[in-house]
């Protein structure tokens, strides 16, 4: 289904009954007919390629980090040091292919508007039990991007690699940098993984997200979610109400992924994977569908739940596409996946959104949205909350005398300096998210 192909839906409805076609991968011990729908609910799925069942006690937050340990992923919190490896052909945010020091993983580098909403989506459904992409938001000059000195084609230095990203995208990232140079050897004396590159070019950045292509991990292509099989599984019909939850709108599935994960030994495993969990969090999607904006705290609306009533509970949202697992979800699939949402706690929600990279205020307001949102989920299905998590609809935020938030809403956006795209211009990809055209050289 193209980008441009959407589906703007206000009634996700579920029936509350038992329906003739639910979920197949469950382990049951009677016929399904002899459950009641509250009984079923509560059962989980058997452990899958698609979904782990976490271990009773433990930190949904740290699962992402889990995940990335079992496929060798090793992100540096200090200056990390990436070598350019070409211009990425895939999607609509601008991104550039990398490798890390040792020429062995590669990472894709990112900027754009899914630099923080992709980090913390993607942590929210490893935390729920799924598999995902490990997208990481980098801060100011904490990434250091160098050049090799010996290449025939593309961007030898910053400068050429800020155009042909424009030339590719149709995006200017020259907000995006920081800083432009040659490695010294000052620079490799305060960062050994520099010393190999002393005289290459090289470019670092206000911020910017990278994800991580290790090489253990082999990328097949798209879940074959309109299988008979895959569309009966509990766990994908779920993620529907996860991707309410985050507002999740490109659903498609070109953004899953199935994967062979080389795990030692000769051995390896199949693995599928949500990945592009970033266009979520507030999405403005404009006259062409392709011109939208995501992670806008103020489209972010408080309220998912529309209706719920003793027969039916209907929630709002919009995705762009309509799988059949979605289609073929039912009321006790959707309750599952609201037991799931419940067991976040407000320490697993801050954890995550503390590595977003948003500021603070904006990090604070989200918390209060989703806890908004999940106690709607909650309340939608009936279910007991037993780790109550307050909310303030007029969170209200200031910092050196700036009032930024008021009552609920961004008022005032943030130093463009220091967050290039800014929080509230919902002007999309195809206007170049309202920056101005590149012009002449970088200087």
């Amino acid at each position: 289904m193209a980008i441009n192909s959407i589906i703007r839906k206000n009634d996700f409805d579920f029936k509350k009954r038992i329906s003739q076609t639910e979920a197949m991968n469950l382990n049951l011990e009677k016929p399904v007919q002899e459950y009641t729908i509250d009984e079923l609910a509560k059962i989980n799925p058997i452990n899958s390629p698609y979904y782990q069942n976490l271990e009773p006690n433990s930190l949904p937050y740290k699962r992402f980090s889990q995940l990335a340990k079992a496929k060798k992923i090793k992100n540096k919190n200090e200056q990390m040091v990436l070598v350019f490896d070409g211009i990425s052909n895939s999607g609509s945010a601008p991104k550039v292919k990398t490798m890390d020091k040792n020429l062995d993983d590669a990472w894709s580098l990112k900027w754009g508007d899914e630099i923080h909403s992709d980090v913390v989506g993607s942590r929210i459904f490893a935390a729920l039990g799924f598999d995902v992409d490990h997208p990481y938001y980098k801060q100011k000059d904490s990434l250091i991007l160098v050049f090799p000195k010996h290449t025939l084609e593309g961007p030898k230095n910053g400068d050429e690699m800020v155009k042909e990203v424009y030339a590719k995208f149709g995006i200017n990232i020259t907000n995006f940098v920081s800083k432009t140079g040659i490695v010294s050897e000052d620079m490799a004396l305060d960062n050994k993984d520099l010393q190999p590159y002393i005289g290459n070019k090289y470019i670092t950045f206000i911020e910017c997200a990278i994800e991580a292509r290790p090489d253990r991990v082999k990328r097949l292509g798209p879940i074959m979610t309109n299988s008979l099989f895959n569309r009966n599984r509990r766990e994908l019909r779920g993620a529907l109400l996860a991707h309410l939850w985050i507002d999740n709108w490109d659903t498609r599935a070109e953004n899953t992924l199935t994967t062979n994960n080389h795990i030692g030994n000769r051995s390896y495993q199949m693995k599928g994977v949500f990945s592009d969990l970033g266009t979520s969090f507030g999405v403005k999607v404009g006259y062409l569908p392709s011109d939208f904006r995501v992670g806008l705290v103020n489209k972010f609306s408080w309220d998912i739940l529309q209706k719920s009533t003793n027969n039916k509970v209907e929630f709002k949202g919009k995705i762009n596409a309509f799988l059949k697992p979605y289609e073929s979800a039912t009321y006790a699939d959707m309750k599952w996946m609201a037991y799931k949402i419940a067991n976040l706690t407000k320490k697993d929600i801050k954890k995550i959104l503390d590595k977003s990279g948003w500021p603070k205020g904006i990090r604070n307001l989200y918390f209060h949205k989703l806890a908004s949102r999940r106690s709607q989920i909650l309340k939608g299905f009936n279910i007991t909350d037993f780790d109550v998590i307050e909310f303030d609809r007029n969170y209200t935020y200031s910092k050196d005398g700036v009032l930024y938030i008021k009552n609920g809403v961004l008022i005032k956006d943030y130093d463009k300096n220091k967050h290039p795209l800014g929080y509230l211009s919902t002007k999309g990809r195809l206007r170049n998210y309202g920056q101005a055209k590149l012009q002449g050289e970088m200087q």
